[in-house]
């Protein structure tokens, strides 16, 4: 490595002389590490880095001697090197070399005389004290330039140990009375300066109170001083910035309380009538150790908590096939959103979608009514009812008689069934009548006489029929036990006086009378058929249908159709319906 290689390799290394200990090995160059300076490099060449000046004697080399660092010419190249440690000097009032090129006053305290050498700043000097305990008692060592034994500082004076202060108290920056260490108390308050006094009310310089806390008007924490004052509802608790307050302590809000209950200006327990969710409640006053359970959409933890058997997302929810809970009225419950899948009996009782599909309302020998099942499970018909009147409900309350002859309110008997995707045809009159018509028999009929077809249960007479200008017809189901019937369709065509809405009779309201609307009147001899049994038009919540369906919401018009030739026990001929 020639000697402009070797400058530039000292300066890409920050100019350290300790490069030829690297280069040479340690014992190479006893005299001292060489140092680089800015003034010992030409300009930058050519490559962009500067290059070592040569030299052929030390005076060759730029700028001038040092008493501790003189110039060196090593290998043709410029350098310093450092004098021994406690060469003699004088650069700036010292006189020994340090061995890094510096001349200090003092290396240790032999070189001071009676003085001693701090050696806590950049560079170390004689003083007249170095710690605290170099100084009389009343004094202490000022250390911010002279290093001088000075008389101890009077209350009041700024300090930053408590050894500076005659007092010995150096409290928030002043020399202090004394120890001043209560909370909320300061020895800097403005024009009482090492004077202990309370900090003013409402601050906190100090950061003593916890919380939100601050000082109070005594010289200790608002939430500490036997008072209730800065909003506080009782002694020392509540309001914004105290903790709440314990049973049977004055309150002017909930969250001033412990319990969180304030009734009456006081504190008191949670309990379950307190319209505030509180304790184990899940929601307000419900759930949990409370003998009410929840309403569906109210928060739960289990189950229990709800009034329906059912807590999923700790929200309470109705029973709905496919939650995977028997409930309700189901008689299983396989966990899956299908209704007609892997339970025997069904999950939603499938009689909830049988429906009105065809209705003949002349000539009277051959009025029928009839029943269509479009699910794929059989269902039972026990339990399953037709009526013609508005106060069918009543059945359920003890009422079980047609109001008038001309009504009829009949059941099927038991053990009837209907199939999957099949029809079932109620004669309204006798079953031969109905043979003569149509040349078939009808599934059941209302003549207990007549032998031609099974007779159905119920209030009936010899002129129960529908009024040909029009009329209503409710399908729907009772369990015999229930104080409410259930809703399964409802047919309302013509100008019928009648038409239902059982709102006011403790059920979910009905669509109102002059909203609904009535399907036209066949004429003799033809039918009124359904051509919508996806009931598109009726409103799928909020009913009385065990679905939630409204059945008096669906637009007849909509859903039936005239047939120009009946059908009974069949569906219209293909391309009827729309």
């Amino acid at each position: 490595m020639n000697a402009r290689e070797y400058a530039q390799a000292v300066r890409r290394l920050g100019h350290t002389a300790c490069l030829a200990a690297f280069l040479f090995g340690a014992g190479a160059l006893d005299a001292g590490c060489f140092i680089y300076t800015e003034d010992l490099l030409e300009p930058a060449g050519q490559g962009g880095e500067g290059v070592a000046v040569a030299c052929a004697e030390a005076s060759d080399c730029p700028g001038a001697d040092g008493g501790c660092a003189p110039r060196s010419c090593e290998g043709g190249v410029c350098g310093v090197v450092n004098a021994a440690v406690r060469a003699p000097c004088s650069e700036g009032g010292g006189q020994l070399c340090d061995g890094d090129g510096r001349c200090v006053a003092c290396l240790d305290f032999s070189d001071c005389a009676s003085r001693f050498c701090d050696t806590s700043g950049t560079a170390p000097v004689c003083a007249e004290c170095a710690f605290h305990s170099q100084c009389q008692t009343t004094d202490f060592c000022d250390k911010s330039g002279t290093n001088a034994c000075v008389t101890k500082l009077t209350d009041g004076g700024p300090c930053t140990l408590g050894a500076e202060c005659a007092s010995s108290s150096c409290v928030d920056g002043r020399c202090c009375e004394s120890s001043c260490d209560g909370a909320c108390m300061t020895c800097a308050l403005h024009g009482f300066e090492g004077v202990c006094k309370p900090v003013a009310a409402g601050d906190d310089p100090a950061d003593e109170c916890p919380g939100l806390d601050v000082c109070g008007a005594s010289g200790s924490c608002q939430c500490q001083n036997g008072v209730a004052d800065g909003g506080e509802s009782d002694e020392d608790c509540g309001g914004p910035a105290c903790f709440a307050c314990v049973d049977g302590k004055n309150c002017g809000a909930h969250g001033d309380c412990l319990s969180g209950v304030c009734k009456t200006a006081k504190c008191q327990p949670p309990s379950c009538g307190d319209a505030i969710k509180n304790g184990d409640e899940t929601a307000i006053d419900c759930g949990g150790g409370c003998v009410t359970s929840c309403d569906d959409g109210e928060g739960c933890v289990v189950h229990a908590d709800c009034a329906s058997g059912i807590c999923k997302a700790q929200l309470c929810q109705s029973v709905l096939c496919g939650d995977g809970m028997k409930n309700g009225n189901e008689a299983c419950d396989d966990g899956d959103a299908d209704p007609y899948d892997g339970c025997s009996g069904t999950c939603q009782q499938p009689s909830q979608h049988l429906l009105l599909s065809e209705v003949v309302v002349g000539p009277t020998a051959s009025e029928y009514v009839e029943l269509f099942n479009p699910t794929a499970l059989p269902i039972a018909l026990e339990g399953v009812y037709l009526a013609d009147f508005a106060t069918y409900y009543e059945l359920a309350t003890g009422k079980p008689n047609a109001p008038t002859s001309s009504d009829f309110l009949v059941t099927f008997p038991p053990g009837a069934e209907l199939g999957a995707g099949k029809f079932v045809v109620v004669s309204l009159e006798g079953g031969s009548k109905f043979k003569a018509a149509f040349g078939i028999a009808p599934s059941f009929d209302l003549d207990a006489a007549d032998a031609d077809a099974p007779t159905m249960l119920g209030s009936f007479g010899s002129t129960s029929g529908l009024t040909n200008t029009g009329e209503l017809l409710m399908l729907f189901q009772w369990d015999g036990m229930s104080t409410k019937v259930v809703d399964l369709d409802y047919l309302l065509f013509g100008s019928s006086a009648e038409k239902v809405d059982k709102s006011s009779a403790g059920y979910a309201a009905d669509t109102p009378i002059a909203n609904q609307v009535a399907a036209s009147v066949p004429a003799d001899n033809k039918s009124l058929t359904r051509c919508q049994t996806s009931e598109d038009t009726e409103k799928k919540s909020g009913g009385n249908n065990l679905l939630g369906h409204d059945e008096t919401s669906e637009s007849c018009s909509a859903a039936w159709k005239i047939a120009a030739t009946p059908t009974p026990g069949a569906a219209p001929p293909l391309g009827f319906c729309p």
